[in-house]
Parts: structure tokens; C-alpha cells; sequence
């Protein structure tokens, strides 16, 4: 029996700015986060009621945008502002090499199934393959005219996808490195989203023109288009057997599609107006979504009732992803912390902190400090009452 009311298993704290990116290794023992104070931090979950921080990676000169894990969990690759590619040893916390050859900020990077490969989109127009062996660069995929946002591989690593400001959607052959086709401009502004199907057949697209789109890959035909939505889409996601897609959007609504039968079969309302990504369990049996109402909700795929609300976040919810065996949720929010939660049972584990230089010190009446030095201090730990 699952409780509507689940409570916080713990609060991840340590960073000092806002937390854009989190996802979990692909054995579950251990968390990733990362965002705004250009650190990444690696924490070890093997015992659930003792977290500890494994290691902080530090390094970046700006913004990390996206991390990924390779799929043996052994290798953390991150995109960030300051245009580079970073890739990290997860065990001993050590980067293996920086990868330097973007222009602009690194938005999107994703691995090959197979861990040998690894894609990086740009705000420079291009799209960038590595080899993750020798840290070399595979090729520079030029053609969009505009900022890439996102890319995908298919599941068979055969074919890499790219889709970004130019409205166009862009197949390339991972093996020739030459582009194969560009899908036809249905868009009349950005994508945000691309998303390949669990069998490689189709992909799904979406962005500012607040449509989903579903391709068909061998035919470049259209076969889906999902015009309900009234604002911008920003994240699209297939459930794992395929059957459905889920989509969360600025119009305060997530939505559930069949797409046998090509229509909305439910719509998740009362949402944030700011809704970012969505995610299915590891079964498929639940879909989460986050935003700026700082919570994190749960429905029941198969009812399409709500399954629970997680409130703790003091700030907006930017990312949310289920543990591998689908017990536990973290979230990643602008308030500077991750928060996993037990979506069975509800219990708090534990609040994940890394001490600041200043934590709790207590500057109640300290004199000879002005404004801007109390700001610092308190962004550093600590507090005034």
C-alpha cells in the first residue's frame, strides 16, 4: 500500500547554487548531481541510512548543464558553459581528460549503449562525437543553424539525433559520421526535446510550438502530431515498453498519449506553470514531474490519479530521476539541494550535507561587517538571527 503523503528520506546539501542536473548510476549505488556552482558531487548511497558524500569534482569555470553516465557506471561525462566536455573517473573522483573543442556552451551530452561513444550539442550549432577510449574527436557534425539543445542515440547506437533553435530534426550515421536527413520543418520555433523509442522505430519531438511530434524513422514521415498542449513543451519521454509518451509543458499540465491510439489519455493538471522534466519509473507504473510549485508529484499511470506529493524544496524543482529499482526518487531543485525520497513507504533516509566553510556560525551582532559581507558569509553558511 503506497501513502499519499510520502515524507523525505533525505536532503542533499552542499552545493551553493542552483542544482540543474541529477541522475543515479546504472547499479543505483550512486547519485550524481551537479549545476550553478560549477561542481559535480558523487554521492555513494550504498547504505541508504548513512549517504556520504564519495568525492566533489570541481574544474569548471561556469555553468554544468547535463551530465550522463557511461552505461558500466564507471565514467561521468558533464557539459557546461565554459564550453568543455569533461569526463571523470566515478571511483576515484579524477578527471580523465577535457574535452575543448566546442565554441560555446555544451548543453546536452549523451553516451552510445555501448560506452564508446559520446555526443556533445552546442550553443555553437554543432554537434560533437568522441571517442571515449582515447579522448579524441571523432567528427564535428555541422548543419543546424542555430543552437543545439539535445541529442539522442538510438538504442542500436546506428544513428544519432539533433534537434535545437533551427526547428530542424537531423539524423547522422554514427559509424560514417555523415548526416543522413533532416526531417521536414513542422516546427515554427525551437526544440527543446528529442526522444528515441525503446525499439529504435520512431522518435519524438517538441518544443516552442507546444506540439508533440512523432516521427517515423525508416519513412521520415510524421505519423503522430499532439497539438493539445497551449504552451511551450519542454521535456518528452517514452515509457519503457514504448506504448505511451508523457509530456510536461509551460501550460501548468503534464500529459499522458497513447500512441496506438493516437490520443491524450490523460491530462495531470494543477501542475507548476513552470513544468521541466518528466520521468517513468523503471516499470512504467508511475510518471513524476517537477517545477516551480518546489514539489515533486507522483500519478499512477494506470489510474492517472495522483500517487503522492513530495513537498520540501524551497525553490524550484529543475530535474527529477527514479533509482534503477524504482523505490526511490531524487529531485534536483534551485534551492541548492537533492532530495531523495521513498516512494513506497515515505520515511526520510537522510539530508545529504557537505559542510560550507562558515556552516552555522553564528554572526548575530557581529559588528565591522556591511551588506554585501553578510551575503557572502550567509551564501557561505552562516546565519544571522
Amino acid at each position: 500500500c503506497h501513502t499519499n503523503h510520502p515524507q523525505l528520506l533525505k536532503t542533499l546539501r552542499g552545493h551553493t547554487s542552483w542544482v540543474e542536473a541529477v541522475a543515479f548510476s546504472p547499479d543505483g549505488k550512486t547519485l550524481v548531481s551537479s549545476g550553478g556552482d560549477k561542481r559535480v558531487k558523487i554521492w555513494n548511497l550504498e547504505n541508504i541510512h548513512d549517504v556520504k558524500l564519495q568525492v566533489t569534482l570541481a574544474g569548471w569555470d561556469n555553468w554544468i548543464r547535463s551530465i550522463a553516465f557511461s552505461p558500466d557506471g564507471k565514467t561521468l561525462a558533464s557539459g557546461s558553459d565554459d564550453h568543455n566536455v569533461r569526463l571523470w573517473n566515478v571511483e576515484t573522483g579524477e578527471m580523465m581528460t577535457a574535452l575543448r573543442e566546442h565554441q560555446e556552451r555544451v548543453q546536452s551530452v549523451a553516451f552510445s549503449s555501448d560506452g564508446q561513444t559520446l555526443a556533445s550539442a552546442s550553443k555553437d550549432f554543432t554537434v560533437k562525437l568522441w571517442n571515449i577510449n582515447t579522448s579524441q574527436s571523432l567528427a564535428t557534425l555541422h548543419g543546424h543553424t542555430g543552437q543545439v539543445h539535445a541529442v539522442a542515440f538510438s538504442p542500436d547506437n546506428s544513428l544519432l539525433v539533433s534537434v535545437g533553435d533551427d526547428r530542424s530534426v537531423r539524423f547522422w550515421d554514427v559509424k560514417t559520421k555523415q548526416h543522413l536527413k533532416t526531417l521536414p520543418k513542422h516546427y515554427t520555433g525551437k526544440t527543446f526535446a528529442v526522444a528515441f523509442s525503446p525499439d529504435g522505430k520512431k522518435i519524438a519531438t517538441a518544443g516552442i510550438n507546444a506540439t508533440l511530434q512523432l516521427w517515423d524513422v525508416a519513412t521520415n514521415k510524421n505519423s503522430i502530431s499532439f497539438p493539445e498542449h497551449k504552451r511551450s513543451i519542454h521535456s518528452a519521454v517514452f515509457s519503457p515498453d514504448g506504448k505511451l509518451l508523457a509530456t510536461s509543458s509551460y501550460d501548468e499540465t503534464v500529459r499522458l498519449w497513447d500512441i496506438s491510439t493516437q490520443k491524450c489519455i490523460a491530462i495531470f493538471e494543477g501542475q507548476p506553470v513552470w513544468n521541466y522534466l518528466v520521468a517513468f519509473s523503471p516499470d512504467g507504473q508511475l510518471l513524476a514531474n517537477g517545477g516551480d510549485n518546489y514539489t515533486v508529484r507522483l500519478w499512477d499511470v494506470n489510474t492517472h490519479e495522483p500517487y503522492a506529493t513530495f513537498s520540501g524544496h524551497q525553490s524550484w524543482v529543475l530535474a527529477v530521476a527514479f533509482h534503477p529499482d524504482g523505490q526511490i526518487i531524487a529531485s534536483a531543485s534551485a534551492d541548492e539541494t537533492i532530495k531523495l525520497w521513498n516512494i513506497k513507504t515515505g520515511d526520510c533516509i537522510k539530508t545529504l550535507k557537505v559542510p560550507r566553510p562558515y556552516e552555522n556560525a553564528n554572526i548575530t551582532g557581529v559588528t565591522g561587517l556591511n551588506h554585501t559581507q553578510k551575503d557572502s558569509l550567509k551564501a557561505l553558511g552562516a546565519v544571522e538571527y
